[in-house]
């Protein structure tokens, strides 16, 4: 064909990682971070035995776990004019080479989000049995391209045998999507009431919330 319209779409299938691990205090469970008001490393404990509380100086037992779960969501689509610019054949090896020049239009689409969950169960020290403690993280991130494409298209043939060779560059704008969320549960066994407060470990009340960005980028070519 001389000239041409094709289009395209693909999808990859949700991919899902979790992870879970418990604790009765042996071994030691903690969640490691950065702690920018000390400037340095600094852990949350999630279960360890003797654990000893910095503010109070009170001394109890920890039990506890961490869930952690990871989502990933890819999709493109696009339409695109295709005009042939070069052919020849070849008698002697009964095959023809074949140029193509490529142009029109791309989207692409990545989605992705991390959910990290601790819950800690204290005994004793001043604390009723089933009082429980939990930090919930929840960071979710999404970018969005739509933009020009062009490129060119090679292809060889020689009866059943065919072999392509494609080059393509995208031009456009990328949009780019953060949102973080957090909160800290208290769940009092006594009044039977979970206290609610937002902040969890990472996500802090400082940059909770949604973050948009967009701009002119390049995509790689294929």
């Amino acid at each position: 064909l001389f000239n041409g319209i094709q289009g395209d779409y693909y999808r990859l299938e949700n991919s899902v990682s979790a992870f879970s691990v418990t604790s009765n205090g042996d071994p030691i469970l903690a969640r490691p971070f950065e702690n920018v008001s000390l400037l340095a490393n600094d852990a949350l404990i999630v279960a360890m035995p003797n654990f000893v509380d910095p503010n109070t100086m009170q001394m109890f037992d920890l039990e506890g776990n961490i869930t952690i779960k990871a989502t990933s969501d890819v999709q493109s689509a696009g339409a695109s004019f295709r005009r042939l610019v070069w052919m020849e054949s070849n008698d002697c090896f009964d095959g023809f080479w074949r140029l193509n020049f490529i142009g029109g239009y791309r989207y692409f689409e990545l989605k992705d989000s991390l959910t990290i969950v601790d819950t800690e169960f204290p005994s004793g020290g001043f604390f009723a049995n089933g009082t429980s403690f939990s930090h919930v993280d929840q960071f979710t991130t999404e970018n969005e391209f739509h933009g020009g494409e062009i490129g060119m298209l090679f292809t060889y043939q020689k009866r059943r045998f065919s072999l392509d060779l494609r080059a393509k560059i995208a031009l456009g704008n990328m949009r780019r999507v953060l949102e973080t969320a957090g909160v800290r549960n208290v769940f009092d066994p006594v009044t039977m009431i979970t206290t609610t407060t937002p902040g969890g470990l990472l996500a802090r009340p400082t940059n909770i919330g949604r973050n948009s960005t967009s701009g002119t980028v390049q995509r790689p070519p294929e």
